[in-house]
């Protein structure tokens, strides 16, 4: 079974389950923030969108590329409260963290 799967509570592939069983773990968090995987990915996104012209277009971008929708303006507010000190990758690289993108349907 897979290390990254096993993070993520996935059941024995050898027993039945009828739902997955949620345990509380610190491990997937730390996965998704140290795992050169998503820091690639985060990279990427940001210069998926660099020639963007403004903050707000890169920002909507992202929210596109990686959620399929448009940011709300609470979330374009948080982005750029976010921005005045982190970069556009550890922006993105957060919204790779979130549930929204981990338990997509």
């Amino acid at each position: 079974l897979s290390t990254i799967l096993q993070l993520y509570d996935f059941p024995e592939a050898t027993m039945t389950s009828a739902q997955r069983e949620l345990t509380p773990s610190p491990l997937p968090p730390l996965l998704v923030m140290n795992s050169s995987f998503v820091q690639d990915q985060a990279a990427s996104l940001a210069a998926d969108v660099r020639r963007e012209p403004d903050l707000n277009s890169k920002v909507r971008g992202i929210y596109r590329r990686l959620l399929g929708r448009d940011a709300t303006a609470h979330e374009l507010q948080l982005a750029s409260k976010f921005l005045e000190t982190g970069s556009l990758t550890e922006y993105a690289q957060a919204l790779l963290s979130t549930n929204e993108v981990i338990f997509w349907p």
